[in-house]
């Protein structure tokens, strides 16, 4: 563990070499400090239109695409990478809308209709029974 410590902390310059550490690591499952940096994001909608909202560190480090958001309390988050656990495990975990620091997005999200019916409710529902 201790030697990827040196190439882990290059690897954090950028999402792009962090994706290719975790890749070539092998890395299923990612434990990451739950830390308040925001980083500027722009989101491309489908008439081509753009707005920029700023977004957690781990949004653009850790893409929904590849890893679910399984856990996440005031100090840590946990992913897993997709394909990596079975599908009703993570259906049953992740929090796909909800998640930490990032209410800007969701509240764009909620405002296009892009978040399924009663899907937030869930999560929200899944947190209060974790005591969050």
């Amino acid at each position: 563990f201790h030697p990827l410590l040196l190439e882990a902390s290059r690897a954090i310059g950028s999402p792009e070499s962090w994706q290719s550490f975790l890749g070539s690591r092998g890395i299923e499952v990612a434990l990451l400090e739950n830390l308040p940096v925001m980083l500027p994001s722009t989101r491309v909608y489908p008439d081509g239109s753009t707005r920029s909202i700023a977004r957690p560190y781990y949004a653009l480090y850790m893409p929904r695409e590849t890893w679910a958001l399984v856990h996440f309390d005031e100090q840590a988050l946990v992913f897993v990478r997709r394909g990596a656990a079975p599908g009703g495990w993570l259906a049953e975990r992740e929090f796909r809308w909800l998640r930490p620091r990032d209410e800007g997005a969701l509240s764009d999200a909620v405002s296009r209709g892009e978040v399924p019916a009663g899907a937030l409710e869930v999560e929200r529902a899944r947190l209060l029974h974790r005591g969050l």
